[in-house]
C-alpha cells in the first residue's frame, strides 16, 4: 500500500473507532513504536523510513524501543542514546533504552561512534485541551556574574555544537550559535506540585536557560508547556549541580503564560534560605555535586568536595576540560585547587568556619 493511501486508511479506520486525541510520526529504522490500546490490546509497529501516523485514544500508551543504530550499515553504537522531546534532552540509557513516549511533543533519539546518527524521529499531538504555560525565570550561582548582572556562557563556547553540552541540553545546535542575552547556558528542569500534596510531582519539564535567566524551550524562544489542567501549583526549579527552590506558596496556571521570577529575592520560597541573595538578585546554591544528593557538604561520607577530587583524580593539581556536575563554577573546567577552583564554593556557601556543616535542599 502506498504510504499516503496507508495513512488516510489509518485515520478513517480510527475516526470510525473514535479514536482520538495523540497523533504520532515515526520514520527511521532500528527502532520500534509499541501502542498498548486500552483494554490490554498491543500493536507493535516497527519503523521504516515511512512518515505512518497513528492515533491513541486517551487512555492508550506508547513505548519507543531503539537501540542506538543507524539500521543501514548494520554496526551498532557503543556509546549513549539520547532521547530529546521538543529538542530539549529528557532522558539518557546506554546502548538500548525503552521510552514512554504518550506525551505529546516532537521526540528524536541520538547517538554517537566517530560520527552523529538518529535512530528515530517522530512527533506526539494530543487533541486535547491546551496546556499550562509557564515564564520561569532563575540565576543559577555557578554561572553568575555580578559585574554584567546576567550568567555565563561558558559551558557552551567550551563544548559547542556536537558535543557533551549538546547532549545534555539540546539536539537544535542553530540555538548554541545564539551570542548575548539568549545565549544558551545549561539545561535546568521545572515542576509542578501538586497544591494538596507538595511533596508530589505532577509533572516535570526541561527546559534550556539563558544568559539573562529566562527559562525556554526547544525552540529557543516558548514558554514551558504543561499538559496538566488549569489551578493552583507549587514550582519547583533545579539544576543539576545546584539545590532546587520551590515557591512558598501555590501559583494559579492557565493556558495564558505566567511569570515566576526565582531571581527576584522577593519571590518567597519554601523552607529557610532556599537561595543565596546576593544585593538584589537571588540565586540558587551552586555545588550538588554528588550524584543523587539534595545537599551541600563539604566534609563526611559522599560529600561533594570528595566528588571534585575523584573526577581530577590523584593529583589535586590536576584540571580536568570536560562537561562534568563536579564544573560547580561552570566554566567548562573541573578544577580542585588554586584560582577560580570549584571546591571554594562549596566551602563559602556553608560558611568559612562551619566546614562540618550541610546545606540542606529546601524542597518538600
Amino acid at each position: 500500500m502506498l504510504p499516503n493511501m496507508r495513512k488516510a486508511s489509518l485515520l478513517l479506520l480510527f475516526s470510525l473507532l473514535g479514536i482520538s486525541g495523540v497523533l504520532a510520526k515515526e520514520s527511521h529504522a532500528s527502532s520500534s513504536l509499541t501502542i498498548t490500546r486500552e483494554g490490554g490490546v498491543i500493536e507493535d509497529y516497527i519503523s521504516s523510513p515511512l512518515d505512518t501516523t497513528f492515533y491513541l485514544g486517551p487512555n492508550d500508551s506508547a513505548i519507543l524501543w531503539t537501540n542506538g543504530s543507524t539500521g543501514e550499515d548494520g554496526w551498532y553504537s557503543t556509546h549513549n542514546v539520547y532521547l530529546f522531546r521538543d529538542q530539549v534532552m529528557v532522558q539518557v540509557t546506554g546502548l538500548m533504552g525503552f521510552y514512554d513516549v504518550t506525551r505529546a511533543g516532537q521526540y528524536s533519539t541520538a547517538s554517537w561512534d566517530f560520527t552523529w546518527f538518529f535512530p528515530c524521529l517522530f512527533t506526539i499531538v494530543h487533541a486535547e485541551e491546551p496546556p499550562l504555560l509557564l515564564n520561569v525565570k532563575v540565576w543559577l550561582q555557578g554561572a553568575y556574574d555580578p559585574n554584567s548582572g546576567m550568567m555565563r556562557d561558558d559551558l557552551r563556547e567550551a563544548w559547542p555544537y556536537q558535543s557533551y553540552f549538546s547532549d545534555h541540553t539540546t539536539s537544535n545546535w542553530a540555538l548554541l550559535a545564539i551570542e548575548g542575552p539568549d545565549a544558551i547556558v545549561d539545561r535546568v528542569s521545572v515542576e509542578l506540585r501538586s497544591s494538596g500534596s507538595p511533596q508530589n510531582v505532577s509533572d516535570i519539564e526541561f527546559g534550556l536557560l539563558q544568559r539573562d535567566g529566562d527559562i525556554v524551550g526547544g525552540d529557543g524562544t516558548s514558554p514551558l508547556a504543561f499538559p496538566l489542567p488549569p489551578g493552583d501549583y507549587f514550582i519547583v526549579v533545579g539544576h543539576r549541580n545546584h539545590l532546587r527552590a520551590m515557591t512558598a506558596a501555590v501559583i494559579s496556571l492557565d493556558t495564558l503564560s505566567t511569570t515566576v521570577d526565582f531571581r527576584d529575592p522577593g519571590l518567597q520560597t519554601y523552607g529557610t534560605d532556599a537561595r543565596k541573595i546576593e544585593g538584589s538578585a537571588a540565586l540558587l546554591w551552586a555545588g550538588k555535586v554528588a550524584n543523587h544528593s539534595t545537599s551541600i557538604s563539604y566534609t563526611g561520607n559522599s560529600n561533594d568536595r570528595d566528588a571534585i577530587l575523584q573526577s581530577v583524580g590523584t593529583d589535586p593539581t590536576h584540571t580536568l576540560h570536560t562537561f562534568s556536575n563536579a564544573d560547580v563554577n561552570m566554566d567548562g573546567i573541573v578544577k580542585y585547587t588554586g584560582a577560580d577552583n570549584d571546591r571554594d564554593i562549596i566551602l563559602l556557601n556553608l560558611g568559612s568556619d562551619l566546614a562540618t556543616g550541610v546545606r540542606e535542599e529546601q524542597v518538600p
